[in-house]
């Protein structure tokens, strides 16, 4: 596939969902009739590429859909649960633990439905209006950067374990001495965050989500794989050309961009014959970049439209966090090292 088209094709994934909001609401199917608009014009059609892209994508679908159903079921043992805990824990403690144990099992049961486990949460905790956008918002970025140590876990691990040719464990081997601690340094803010009684709000919107639900949102997540995956491999050529070129400091801070686009979309550019250590980092910014404003990674969008979060309310808590901690791990790859 020419440049021209190329770049027309990128220039279309990464902006169009950007400038028409019925795209950015429909996203998933959007970026599979992307995919096989690059497939055809790339003439890369082939049983290979369909039985690859379904393959990678099959995982994750099958445990967004069985993780859907089994919350559904379970609704009634969850409030049970923090009920229970908040005979117990006061509630900084309560919201920590929440969200740390969340955040790590989201890399089994996926981000979308650690997402919905964490807007249940909170409406659980009686948060008032400004602690419940700033543990939803921690929160979210939690569970980006847990999700990511398993390939079932969201999007962009998937389709980074793909690229990477990475066995079962292989992205907890890359990511979790970088994200462990990450994810209790923003339990232990989130506490600091939580301060106060029980009492201070009454219960807020309760979750209904029904099997058909997590069908639907299972069959959405394997669409958004199997386009992205169409998406790389037409455009991989031209893509590892030219971001080859970066260096990984300049690709780290280039990254920041997924805080505007769902960050799995960058990884279906970016990850063609990567060195781990420029994979390392370039995940990590794009994990926490991802966490910055509501388009940037799949839980947010969910957390958002349950909780019905404005974009201004998420950036003002999202954005300086993220650029903290990018200034943190940049300095830590690369400067101290």
């Amino acid at each position: 596939m020419n440049l021209v088209v190329t770049l027309a094709i990128l220039a279309a994934l990464l902006a169009g969902p950007l400038i028409l909001a019925p795209l950015e609401h429909n996203l998933e199917p959007y970026c599979l009739t992307l995919g096989i608009i690059a497939v055809t014009a790339g003439g890369r059609w082939g049983w290979a590429l369909v039985r690859h892209a379904l393959l990678d994508a099959l995982p994750i679908t099958l445990t967004v859909i069985a993780a859907g159903l089994l919350f559904g079921a379970s609704r009634g043992l969850i409030d049970g649960a923090f009920a229970q805990m908040r005979r117990r824990l006061p509630r900084p403690v309560l919201v920590a633990i929440t969200l740390v144990l969340i955040a790590l099992l989201s890399s089994v049961i996926t981000a979308v439905v650690a997402a919905l486990i964490l807007v249940e949460g909170v409406g659980l905790m009686g948060l008032g209006p400004l602690e419940r956008a700033r543990v939803v918002v921690l929160g979210c970025l939690a569970i980006g950067l847990g999700s990511a140590l398993t390939p079932i876990g969201e999007p962009l691990a998937t389709l980074a374990s793909s690229a990477m040719r990475l066995n079962f464990y292989g992205m907890f081997s890359l990511l979790a001495l970088w994200v462990i601690p990450a994810i209790a340094g923003l339990g232990a803010l989130a506490a600091y965050f939580a301060r106060g009684p029980y009492d201070l709000i009454g219960v807020g919107d309760r979750l209904h989500e029904t099997p058909m639900q997590a069908v639907k949102q299972g069959l959405r997540i394997l669409a958004f794989i199997v386009g992205l995956i169409f998406v790389g491999e037409a455009c991989a050529e031209v893509s590892s050309l030219y971001l080859g070129r970066l260096s990984n400091e300049a690709l780290f801070w280039a990254n920041i961009v997924s805080a505007a686009l769902d960050n799995a979309t960058l990884v279906a550019i970016e990850f063609h014959q990567i060195e781990p250590a420029r994979a390392q980092a370039a995940l990590l910014s794009l994990l926490i970049s991802g966490g910055m404003l509501i388009p940037g990674n799949v839980p947010n969008i969910v957390c958002a439209n349950k909780l019905r979060m404005h974009s201004g309310e998420w950036m003002r808590i999202g954005l300086p966090l993220g650029l903290a901690l990018l200034g943190i791990y940049f300095a830590l790859l690369f400067i101290l090292s």
